[in-house]
């Protein structure tokens, strides 16, 4: 995950979930130069929110 979306995008995305903003018909869509799977971005996500309240 890139400095930008480490420190501005996710901390945003993570906020607007907690208010009830986004709904279950919003889609994020990732794009990486390696290979990742789902599992990996959402465990690589999970571990970033968890460690950074």
């Amino acid at each position: 995950m890139g400095d930008l979306a480490r420190r501005l995008l996710v901390p945003a995305i993570v906020n607007l979930a907690r208010d009830g903003l986004l709904d279950d018909a919003t889609t994020l869509l990732g794009v990486s130069h390696h290979d990742v799977t789902d599992e990996m971005l959402r465990a690589g996500l999970d571990k970033f929110v968890h460690e950074n309240p």
